[in-house]
């Protein structure tokens, strides 16, 4: 599969990044945003560790060169002191492409995540709300903003669970109470196929559920799986504490994601796109500016113009099903399966704005 879900999310979050400094001093800042570009680097590839290579060392020598401001602010301990820093896609991509690392790109699937938590004394459901307080929300959410993954934490509404737990009849059964003790242990009973019944009645491409097990002699575990079309994909992880399962487990998500959408590093391929629904100069622009910013496209140049639709031609690095999944992401740009005009290009058609 190369395809990306629909439903780009914002991506400005992605090139922002902060890491403890010992102080304001220069020395301090240099070393800070040297750590900044690492993990950003880190983040906009999918990749853990990255290539000893004189791109890349060069770069973290001097990190001054892709990053437009930073500032200082307090840390979550008493006198931590932390370095906050905003990257520039326009110089990072660069650097990326110039030493030969793959690229995940920033229109990225969001994952809704039903977690439950059993640490013996019954269970409970996490929620963004949680993330304040709860050493495990926080840690999922701390982890899987390191490695650029839009987590989103919910719990299981009573209303879905009473749509997909039948009765003896046939019915939909009821909850007990509708309380949130059993909407827990619904998620963590109910087999695969009911929590993918779940799932598309909540309207989620990517759904993590996660049943963590925690404070026992063997330390912390996850059973957890994603859900995603038909198929549900099972996975274990474990962990001292809450921070190194949420670390092992995150990864284990996102090394299954990028398996899906991260673009590797090749040769330069050139694509045809027709777009129509253009009634105006300014959705012309628009589709202009949507192909020209995507991170995997070098070049765009207009082929043909007829009437409301323009053909254009596209140099990429990205396989053809993974382009036109960037392309369309946002929904502006949807698939015109009914048309036949031009069979050398694909037909998209625009919805703007």
């Amino acid at each position: 599969m190369t395809g990306l879900p629909a439903g780009a999310q914002d991506s400005r979050w992605l090139y922002e990044i902060d890491v403890p400094v010992a102080d304001q001093s220069p020395a301090a800042r240099v070393a800070g945003s040297r750590a900044a570009l690492q993990g950003m680097l880190t983040r906009l590839t999918g990749l853990r560790t990255l290539p000893a290579n004189t791109q890349v060392a060069a770069a973290l020598a001097n990190p001054e060169r892709y990053y437009t401001q930073f500032g200082y602010q307090p840390g979550a301990t008493s006198g931590e002191l932390r370095l906050r820093v905003q990257f520039s896609p326009q110089t990072l991509i660069p650097l990326i492409r110039e030493a030969g690392l793959p690229i995940w790109p920033t229109s990225r699937p969001a994952v809704l995540g039903w977690v439950v938590v059993d640490e013996g004394e019954g269970r409970r459901q996490l929620d963004a709300s949680d993330q304040a307080d709860d050493p495990v929300a926080a840690a999922l959410m701390a982890r899987a903003r390191e490695r650029g993954l839009v987590l989103m934490l919910a719990g299981m509404s009573a209303e879905i669970v009473s749509e997909v737990v039948p009765d003896g009849g046939g019915r939909p059964a009821p909850m007990e109470a509708g309380t949130a003790q059993s909407a827990a242990n619904f998620l963590w009973e109910a087999a695969p196929e009911v929590l993918l019944e779940a799932a598309f009645l909540q309207d989620a491409e990517l759904v993590l559920v996660a049943r963590v097990s925690g404070a026992g002699v063997d330390g912390w575990s996850a059973r957890w799986e994603l859900l995603e079309g038909d198929t549900p994909l099972a996975f274990q992880a474990r962990g001292a504490d809450p921070d190194t399962l949420a670390l092992a487990l995150i990864d284990q998500l996102v090394g299954e994601l990028l398996l899906r959408y991260q673009v590797q590093a090749r040769g330069v391929q050139m694509f045809e796109l027709t777009v129509g629904g253009l009634g105006a100069g300014s959705d012309y622009a628009a589709v202009l500016r949507l192909l020209a910013g995507l991170e995997v496209v070098d070049d765009v140049a207009v082929v043909k113009v007829r009437g409301d639709r323009v053909q254009f031609a596209l140099s990429t690095i990205a396989e053809f099903g993974q382009l036109l999944a960037l392309a369309t992401a946002d929904g502006r740009l949807v698939e015109d399966s009914l048309s036949d005009i031009d069979a050398d290009a694909t037909d998209l058609v625009w919805l703007g704005p």
